[in-house]
């Protein structure tokens, strides 16, 4: 804004700032690219960003990714016994839209494999959740990120000290306990009651000293406290249009989030049910088995910040939604989202545009922590989206890489951090399998481009059923190209379009196309046969050129090329022309 006002060399200054600002935390406009999310400027200030090829996202065949996906097993084993040192160890991978793989190492209990419905405490991965029901609510109205907490808590009050705390008139607001930059202190106090009763919480939090530890935005300071306020605070906002009364956070979540993206093994309340679903974890430095959690433990007055139990199964779900708006198209996937998917690439947005940021880099719900993947087979890899949650007993990490449509998520049955390490399963596997979901990404648009060079101007006019002298033969799209069918004697072929011709005496517009054999002959005896001449030859040609019409009285036409009797098409002689006249649209298309 100051430098605004000093025209005329505004302009010149705005300039060099951002010329500046740029050079300094490592951007270079080359490496810009158009289409990919960028991480946030507190990224390290000596590395710039990778510009890795930006192909559209649609579903890869999995076939191709078997080699890669072979090596899993392997390395969960070998994390499990090692780094993680638990039970257990699983990870689930969605692509494109869907699952594509499960894998799991060790068991949930004595004698019970580990499977993708084992029930585990997800701990922070509860964040997740947290941030959506809070982007749920501004854009149904019912709150605004800018709201101040007292507006929701109206007995929220923390005091500060030190030349750090300055005096500000502003409040506290939503948006600062979602980005971790309210400056609260990272714990919910300890008190008498402090698990379940609000005012016991409040009034332990206002008679803190310290309780927040530096000043609104200034920095950003991970805080379960931040979060549990905030979650808090939605129940509020959430339960203001309840006809009978109040809704808590815990039932909103399940009611409006994870019924939506049918998460139906995922949840708060720890019943007989879900416990003897759970799978059983450890303390690695003991070895000794942690309790399981009482029935309770998951409505305590923290659980915005991580009390939730979940499975593989129903956090694919979640993945697949998360990564909805980075599809290309809605084809190969199957989500039922709970927010639009922009609301979805909202929360995943650096915090300097979305105006949120977290203690680990800045994204828009303030829950992420970009990672910055690398392979030896990939000079320049992506960026990607991490969420951990650790427990006693448990570890849950979270990773998105939406150019790529990958998710993964994996759980450990012990505690973390053993070594520090905050995503020791999901960055290794995502290093493993990146590389390969990038090149058949480009493979698919390369093939696409191809595809679309091969089509005529409105290919969906030549689609259709003909008879072909009583031969029923069809024209419709495959895999982004014009294909004729004739499922009894007639090779299928790919129509590669050559240009417009001449329209014929009935006023219909002509394309000439090259017809590209595609599969074998279904009748191999019916492959040689005698021309008028006497001469024998080979009908079975790998192209010939076809002819199509469109009109009212639509046709296609075969077109035989005299001085290449070899790219005869059926049992017609050459120089003749084999004509099929449209009878209507080919089954089950419109």
């Amino acid at each position: 804004a100051r430098v605004e006002r000093l025209a005329p060399v505004g302009k010149m200054l705005r300039s060099i700032l951002v010329l500046t600002a740029l050079s300094v935390v490592g951007y270079r406009f080359e490496t810009l690219c158009l289409g990919q999310t960028l991480p946030p400027i507190s990224v390290s200030k000596t590395q710039s960003v990778p510009c890795t090829a930006s192909a559209p996202v649609v579903p890869v065949d999995v076939a191709d990714l078997q080699e890669d996906l072979d090596k899993i097993p392997e390395v969960l084993e070998v994390l499990r016994m090692t780094t993680l040192k638990a039970p257990a160890a699983a990870a689930i991978v969605v692509q494109g839209g869907r699952t594509i793989y499960f894998n799991s190492s060790g068991t949930a209990r004595p004698s019970v494999p580990f499977s993708a419905d084992s029930i585990v405490r997800i701990a922070s991965n509860t964040k997740l959740f947290t941030s959506l029901a809070a982007f749920k609510l501004r854009d149904e109205g019912k709150l605004s990120l800018d709201d101040p907490v007292v507006k929701w808590l109206p007995q929220f009050k923390v005091q500060g000290s030190g030349k750090s705390m300055k005096k500000s008139k502003r409040p506290i607001v939503l948006r600062s306990l979602a980005m971790h930059a309210s400056g609260l202190q990272r714990e919910i106090p300890d008190c008498n009651n402090c698990d379940f009763n609000e005012t016991a919480v409040l009034e332990a939090l206002a008679a803190e000293p310290h309780g927040q530890i530096g000043p609104q935005f200034r920095s950003t300071a991970y805080s379960n406290l931040g979060i549990a306020l905030l979650g808090r605070s939605l129940e509020k906002a959430a339960a203001q249009r309840q006809r009978n009364g109040g809704i808590s956070y815990e039932e909103y979540v399940e009611r409006e989030i994870l019924t939506p993206m049918e998460m139906f093994s995922s949840g708060f309340n720890y019943s007989d049910e879900v416990l003897n679903r759970m799978a059983i974890g450890v303390n690695p430095l003991t070895g000794e088995t942690v309790p399981l959690p009482s029935h309770d433990d998951g409505f305590i007055w923290g659980a915005p910040a991580g009390t939730m139990y979940s499975t593989c199964n129903d956090m694919a779900k979640f993945m697949t939604n998360a990564l909805a708006y980075a599809m290309d198209s809605d084809d190969g996937r199957s989500i039922t989202e709970p927010v639009d998917e922009m609301t979805f690439a909202e929360l995943q947005m650096s915090g300097t545009v979305a105006g949120l940021s977290n203690a680990f880099g800045g994204v828009g719900s303030g829950t992420y922590e970009w990672v910055h993947l690398q392979s030896d087979d990939q000079e320049e890899g992506h960026w990607a989206f991490t969420k951990a949650g650790c427990l006693e007993g448990y570890r849950s990490d979270t990773l998105l890489v939406p150019e790529l449509g990958l998710g993964i998520f994996a759980v450990a049955t012990s505690t973390c951090d053993i070594n520090g390490d905050g995503d020791p399963i999901t960055v290794p596997l995502a290093n493993l399998l990146a590389p390969s979901i990038q090149k058949l990404l480009v493979e698919k648009q390369e093939e696409a481009i191809r595809a679309s060079e091969w089509l005529p101007p409105s290919p969906a006019r030549f689609e259709g059923a003909y008879n072909c002298t009583g031969e029923s033969v069809s024209v419709a799209m495959e895999d982004s190209a014009l294909v004729v069918r004739n499922y009894d004697t007639f090779y299928p072929m790919r129509l590669e379009y050559v240009d417009q011709c001449p329209g014929n005496s009935d006023g219909m517009d002509g394309y000439n196309f090259h017809a590209h054999m595609i599969g074998p002959y279904i009748n191999a005896t019916q492959c040689e046969t005698t021309n008028t001449a006497g001469q024998r030859f080979n009908i079975c040609p790998t192209s010939c050129m076809l002819r199509l019409f469109r009109g009212d009285n639509n046709y296609m036409q075969f077109l035989i090329d005299p001085a290449h009797p070899e790219k005869a098409s059926q049992l017609v002689s050459p120089g003749l022309e084999f004509y099929c006249t449209y009878v209507g649209p080919v089954h089950g298309q419109d």
